[in-house]
């Protein structure tokens, strides 16, 4: 029996390394406290030195979400087996236990974070194989699961004769090899990619053996496999072979192996500073020799996407001109491939050095690098693999990149770096430049809509003399010429509801909005929001019309609005948006009648949920506090929240049947709030005496009461006529329909702490 790495995977995956334990003899019967003891101090410790929404970009995870990438597996959706287990431990802050052996290896994976994963050795079958899925794989049942499922051609997986071990690489292991109690024989596997220190990987597989023959009994011995040593062999007639014996090795403490983490950046900042030395080199040598390596543009008459359409359409060996970045190069003597992208894709280029001549070659070779832009003629043939391509006939230098790019392979480690240098992660990733390019079809969706419906466009001051439209606190500057403080407005409702007093029934502004409030995976200070009103209509309306904008907008922007996945939800945008009054929705998360929230009924429940900060407040806040609470939290598919009370809707007009109330909504989906509406209040004396209500607050220390604002109030004593207004947070929205979790990911430029 051999344990072996086809050398497919080291070419798709250089610099992979696997940690090698087997067990004999051991004992996976018995329950020790010992080592759940060591596993909850473990993630204890994780949940100090880790942030859940930065698991993903860690240095030791991250690259296997490329991994996943590059084979074809969604990481989103399937995530590898340390980033599920150290997501589920932080977020949950304890592991049930399993067994033994599982409990070990659940603790090294965590404490090093590198995936590991184990197997009854009694259940393997000729040898064990990390591979790639070809077209007739055998169906395998995983864990935790009843039904067979077939690999996908394409994926990497652990194998032997009798067919999968383990699905997209480490994602989920077989049911058939599981460890259980009748295991005695046991091989162990930890997974390394670069950049992971090898002393973190070296003190994970000793510190899992030393572990396991304490806890379990038996021997354990070890062996590593990369791409000079792809195999070891386990079994011989029978027999089983010794491999190497376990040494002692100084174990890492949690932070010693975050701190190993880090290196892996200061490493890459250093290699960035020797590269960019080599590169500006190059700038002054080429300036020497007559050469500008930032010349004037010239002339296309092609992008990228063109080519290959154009070839698909019958045209073989048009000339063409392009211009792109240079994203892959490599030389084959007297010939070299390499491959530009643009803002349509990529095509491929072929150099020949009796094309080119000697000259114009010798310049290809020693001055082009990877990430400069570069022009290129020459005409289209495809090679003997299939590969539409260029045969260049000249190339000029456009703009030379000083500084490496980040390898295809590993991406940016850092999620800083990506937030710093949107640039380079816009290079970098085809993700991100997807998801920006659907963020503005978002966009452009929303204003359709809007024009069908004509709505009138407009733009209102972002400069406010009073801050007012939301309770929020809002930043303030100074007009030198004017001498008065201003403020980045936080939202324009109040201008625009001056507009439709102006007799502009249907408005919309789609801009910015600012609020000096904290920093969240879901807030950022300035936030793009689309805000609407439309007279003699009322909210109920409005919950239509809202419904139906975002349905319209997910239809031209996903493939499937049955399914639409975000985070570990799946929305289903085809069905009737929910709709229930706050007070039934309390009703429903707490177990109650709504005649248990009536007066002073309500605060049995405040005091049986422990509502903080509600007791003594009035009974709308205190509604809403049971809200936010029990209910907000458990709003998963999309759902229209009505009837708001009347203290937390300032500019809202009260409802009819009770004045406690308002006729406003807010739109949840994935317990986010996604919209927010409201019949207009038009009455300008109800207005005035809420207005002071929100400034006494304000007076009394509350930063995000409502100023009083009485040009307001003179515009509505020229009569708005009956009506109803809405608004998105578009960057929530992008969110949804990207399956986003974090906003910094959909701005362009977030705001981040200085360095």
């Amino acid at each position: 029996m051999l344990f072996k790495i086809d050398p497919i995977i080291f070419s798709q995956y250089p610099g992979l390394t696997l940690g090698i334990v087997v067990a004999h003899d051991i004992d996976n019967t018995t329950d020790l406290s010992t080592i759940q003891d060591q596993l909850n101090a473990t993630i204890k410790k994780l949940q100090e030195i880790i942030v859940l929404n930065d698991i993903a970009d860690h240095p030791h995870i991250a690259p296997w979400r490329h991994a996943y990438k590059q084979f074809g597996s969604n990481p989103k959706k399937y995530l590898s087996s340390v980033e599920n287990l150290t997501t589920r431990s932080v977020k949950k802050g304890q592991l049930g236990h399993i067994s033994t052996a599982v409990d070990i290896y659940n603790l090294v994976s965590l404490k090093y974070l590198l995936p590991a994963g184990g197997e009854d050795l009694a259940t393997i079958v000729g040898d064990i194989r990390l591979t790639v899925a070809g077209d007739n794989e055998k169906p395998i049942v995983l864990l935790g699961d009843t039904a067979a499922r077939v690999p996908d051609k394409g994926e990497v997986f652990y194998t032997d004769d009798n067919g999968a071990i383990c699905r997209r690489w480490n994602w989920k292991e077989a049911d058939r090899t599981k460890l259980t109690a009748n295991t005695k024989d046991a091989v162990f596997v930890l997974e390394s990619l670069p950049r992971v220190n090898k002393q973190v990987l070296d003190a994970a597989v000793y510190e899992l053996g030393h572990l396991l023959e304490r806890y379990c009994g038996g021997s354990a011995a070890v062996a590593f496999l990369d791409e000079k040593n792809p195999s070891v062999a386990l079994k011989k007639n029978g027999t089983y072979i010794p491999l190497n014996p376990l040494k002692d090795v100084d174990v890492l403490a949690v932070d010693l192996v975050q701190h190993k983490a880090s290196e892996i950046l200061v490493d890459s900042h250093a290699e960035l500073s020797r590269e960019h030395a080599i590169r500006v080199a190059k700038v002054h040598s080429m300036r020497e020799a007559g050469i500008e390596p930032w010349p004037a543009f010239r002339p296309i008459n092609a992008t990228c996407q063109q080519v290959h359409d154009e070839f698909q359409s019958g045209h073989e060996g048009k000339q063409y001109q392009v211009a792109g970045r240079l994203v892959a190069f490599r030389e084959h003597g007297k010939t070299a491939f390499g491959q530009i992208i643009d803002r349509t894709g990529k095509v491929q280029l072929y150099f020949r050095q009796d094309v080119l001549g000697d000259s114009l070659f010798a310049f290809v070779q020693k001055n082009l690098d990877l990430g400069d832009s570069i022009w290129c003629s020459g005409e289209s043939f495809k090679t003997k693999t299939g590969e539409v391509t260029l045969k260049v006939t000249d190339v000029v230098l456009l703009s030379k990149c000083l500084y490496p790019l980040p390898e295809k392979f590993h991406g940016i480690a850092d999620v800083e770096t990506r937030y710093r240098q949107r640039y380079l992660d816009l290079i970098a990733e085809a993700d991100s430049r997807a998801r920006f390019k659907k963020r503005s079809k978002i966009i452009a969706a929303l204003r359709h809509v809007f024009e069908q419906y004509e709505f009138m466009e407009v733009e209102t001051p972002m400069l406010h003399p009073i801050p007012g439209g939301a309770a929020a606190k809002p930043f303030v500057t100074h007009h030198n010429v004017l001498d008065a403080d201003l403020y980045l407005r936080i939202a324009p409702e109040l201008y625009l509801k001056r507009l439709v007093v102006g007799g502009f029934e249907r408005v919309y502004e789609l801009n910015r909005n600012f609020r000096n409030e904290g920093v969240s995976t879901r807030h950022n200070p300035e936030f793009t929001a689309v805000e609407w009103y439309i007279a003699h209509h009322d909210y109920v309306w409005m919950m239509d019309f809202t419904e139906n904008l975002i349905k319209q907008v997910a239809a031209q922007v996903c493939d499937d609005v049955a399914h639409i996945a975000y985070g570990q939800y799946v929305l289903d945008f085809t069905k009737p948006f929910a709709r229930m009054s706050m007070m039934q929705a309390v009703a429903q998360y707490a177990h109650c009648t709504e005649s248990d929230m009536h007066g002073d009924a309500i605060n049995k429940l405040v005091s049986k949920y422990a509502v903080k900060g509600a007791a003594d407040a009035s009974w709308g806040y205190k509604l809403y506090a049971l809200f936010e609470q029990l209910v907000e939290p458990s709003l998963i598919q999309p759902t229209f929240i009505t009837e708001f009370p009347v203290e937390v809707s300032p500019l809202a007009k009260r409802n009819a049947n009770n004045p406690a109330l308002t006729d406003r909504f807010e739109l949840f989906i994935a317990h986010m709030e996604i919209a927010n509406a409201f019949t207009e209040l038009n009455d300008p004396f109800d207005q005035a005496e809420r207005f002071k209500q929100q400034a006494a607050a304000k007076t009394a220390g509350d930063e995000e009461a409502h100023a009083y604002d009485a040009d307001f109030i003179h515009a509505l004593e020229y009569g708005m006529p009956p009506t109803v207004g809405a608004g998105i947070g578009v960057d929530r929205l992008v969110m949804l329909l990207t399956n986003t979790t974090s906003i910094k990911d959909v701005i362009l430029f977030p705001a981040l702490k200085k360095k």
